[in-house]
């Protein structure tokens, strides 16, 4: 495969860790996708940190990549070629769905989206909201000695939020939380899919809540998992878009709500 024999290899070595494949049985077919890491967010974020200690690769060269001789042309390691249409499909058959994300998020399919009416009189069109919602479990974030060097972390927090984080009483709630929410704006707006989540910072006001510009947001956690809220109003009037509308604040609840039932629950 290429002339990077030692580099090829350990990109084999990073697939069978994420996917159970032996290294062995890794050839360019072999699926490299979201779907074949495990649908699990944290867990495809933690596969491309570890990618990228081997090869640069940016966010929006991975939107392409569904086997192992993808990843490998990408990186530069590979040219030209292909693989047999439908190779990775067929692998992925007997894979499980994941606990918290359809496969059909993955498919580049466009999020859920609830249209509020009013009633009673003129007023202004709302437009379309749209809440992107994500469940993640805490025991997939790893604790290590110093977030700011380690890869995976630095992909995918900014340096504000890994010292914001590191001073809360569980640092790796706080990091799960962001994340949770940065999957759930992703879910609101697909135009932030290709943005590294390292450049999607989630501040914190005034009086100690989450924000990012043009969305409401909000986050909790248990024990076990933390979950993210993100609610975006498309369209519609500038009154209607104002964080102070009450059918974008009601509809915040809402998800929060049930959100939080999947967080309790689960």
């Amino acid at each position: 495969m290429g002339n990077h024999p030692e580099q090829v290899q350990q990109l084999k070595a990073i697939l069978s860790a994420f996917t159970g494949l032996s290294e062995q049985e890794i050839d360019e077919g072999s699926p490299a996708n979201r779907q074949a890491i495990g649908a699990s967010s944290i867990r495809y974020h933690q596969f491309l940190a570890a990618v990228g200690g081997v090869v640069p690769v940016s966010l929006g060269e991975w939107k392409g990549v569904e086997t192992f001789g993808d990843l490998l042309r990408v990186a530069g390691l590979q040219e030209g070629g292909g693989v047999p249409a439908g190779r990775a499909d067929e692998a992925l058959a007997d894979l499980p769905d994941d606990k918290f994300t359809s496969r059909q998020h993955f498919s580049g399919a466009t999020p859920p989206t609830l249209i509020p009416r009013e009633s009673g009189g003129p007023s202004a069109p709302l437009g379309e909201v749209v809440v992107g919602i994500d469940l993640e479990e805490l025991d997939r974030f790893g604790r290590v000695d110093d977030y700011g060097s380690d890869p995976f972390y630095k992909d995918n927090f900014t340096p504000e939020e890994m010292a914001y984080c590191q001073q809360q009483p569980d640092p790796i709630a706080s990091f799960a939380g962001r994340f949770a929410v940065k999957e759930a704006l992703v879910k609101a707006d697909n135009g932030l899919g290709q943005t590294p989540f390292n450049q999607i910072g989630i501040s914190v006001d005034g009086e100690g809540r989450p924000t990012y510009p043009g969305f409401s947001i909000s986050l909790s956690h248990s024990e076990k998992s933390a979950v993210g809220v993100a609610v975006k109003v498309v369209g519609g009037s500038a009154e209607a878009q104002s964080t102070g509308g009450k059918t974008p604040l009601i509809l915040s609840v809402a998800a929060l709500v049930i959100s939080l039932l999947a967080l309790w629950g689960g």
